[in-house]
């Protein structure tokens, strides 16, 4: 009798019998299947994505920032404020972020799967400061400068190179806004300072001089009022008022500048320079007028009378008429000083005069006038005369004049 074994998937048992007599078959048992032994399978560990740090809590739009912490391969999207940040590189360990174009601010939140989480990171995405300029280049302290640009509403004050901080108004424009050089900036570049970012100036401002006023005189010449203001830093001097009466700038150097008005004119003198805030150089009283100023010998004539000539070296009667603005007016103090051709001081002498000013002149009235007799000595070809009136205030108005002196003269006298 044989046996036969098959091995299959399950185990089957077959067997079959073979007889000594005439050989028939056995009929096959059932097959019987045994079952392998059940493996027990692990749950796959579950991955949760975790940050740790943020490079900066305040970031420029279109910035990146770098995230920290674990697992954050695994995150399917980072968001701000509902919008999705653009990812630019990620490992288990950190991801760098794009921030939007736009100003947001939010919590950082992670999406995983279809689960969100906002992580413990708060951000604030500003719009930083543009600067397309700033005009003028040049000025004095006080002057105004004008930035232009964009996003310039987060700018809170301006830093010049030597660190003297400039204020900005406030609330001022995104597009523009004006400041004021203050004193003891330099030249140099300049430095915005907004909230989360410094711009530094391509160009640099140039600082000049501010114009300052040491002294202030005036005095008539005919129809019009002369004003001399003495200081520093006057040349850049381009237009002036003396009170609501516009001047003419007769010259302006560093140490002086000279001024025309109309005879009359008085006020606050202003002025107006090319680089720095307006100067007030002081006021010009109008109390009186000098009407005119002349001499005498032996006769008397009007000193603007071409065929007046003073004998040199003999004494010369001067008188000024000096006319009140208002009736009752008290005079002056009225001084007559005496300048060789030659630029020396002869001398000054006081004049003598009415105690209350008259309005209008008369030629024919000596006691109207002011008066004083110049000593003979005095009296030489280019001697100029200037006779100044103290004004109420203490400013000083004066006239200048030069009389027609003869030259010396021989007589020969011939016998025939």
């Amino acid at each position: 009798m044989k046996h036969r074994f098959l091995a299959t998937g399950s185990l089957l048992l077959s067997l079959t019998a073979c007889g000594g007599g005439a050989g028939d078959p056995v009929a096959a048992p059932t097959p019987v299947v045994v079952a392998p032994p059940a493996v027990a399978v692990a749950p796959a560990p579950v991955v949760t994505p975790t940050v740790s740090g943020v490079s900066s809590n305040d970031v420029e739009a279109g910035g990146s920032l770098v995230v920290s912490g674990t697992n954050l391969d695994k995150v399917g999207s980072f968001q701000l404020a509902g919008v999705e940040l653009k990812l630019l590189s990620v490992t288990p360990g950190t991801a760098v972020l794009t921030m939007p174009a736009a100003a947001a601010s939010g919590t950082l939140t992670l999406v995983v799967g279809a689960a969100t989480s906002a992580t413990a990171y708060s951000l604030n995405v500003y719009l930083a400061p543009v600067l397309s300029g700033f005009a003028p280049l040049m000025g004095a302290p006080g002057s105004s400068v004008t930035i232009s640009g964009s996003g310039l509403e987060s700018v809170t004050s301006l830093r010049f190179a030597n660190g003297i901080v400039a204020p900005v108004p406030t609330p001022h424009s995104g597009a523009s806004f004006t400041f004021l050089v203050p004193a003891g900036a330099a030249s140099g570049s300049l430095t915005l300072v907004a909230a989360h970012k410094e711009i530094v100036t391509g160009a640099a401002y140039t600082v000049v001089p501010a114009p300052t006023v040491t002294g202030l005189s005036s005095s008539t010449s005919g129809a019009y009022v002369n004003v001399v203001v003495t200081g520093s830093n006057l040349k850049t001097l381009k237009s002036a008022k003396v009170g609501s009466v516009d001047a003419s700038v007769v010259s302006a150097i560093d140490t002086q500048a000279v001024l025309s008005v109309p005879l009359g004119s008085a006020g606050i003198v202003s002025l107006s320079f090319s680089y720095g805030a307006d100067v007030n150089a002081g006021t010009v009283v109008a109390d009186f007028t000098i009407g005119g100023v002349d001499f005498s010998e032996v006769y008397n004539r009007n000193i603007n009378d071409a065929a007046l000539r003073l004998t040199p070296g003999r004494p010369a009667a001067v008188r000024a008429a000096v006319l009140g603005v208002v009736p009752g007016q008290a005079s002056s103090g009225v001084s007559v000083t005496a300048t060789s051709a030659a630029g020396v001081v002869l001398g000054t002498l006081s004049m003598k005069g009415p105690l209350l000013l008259p309005m209008v002149k008369n030629e024919a009235d000596l006691d109207s006038t002011f008066n004083a007799v110049l000593p003979g000595a005095w009296m030489k070809a280019g001697v100029r005369v200037r006779v100044d009136v103290l004004a109420t205030g203490g400013t000083l108005s004066s006239q200048t004049i030069a009389p027609g002196v003869g030259s010396d003269a021989k007589i020969h006298i011939v016998l025939v």
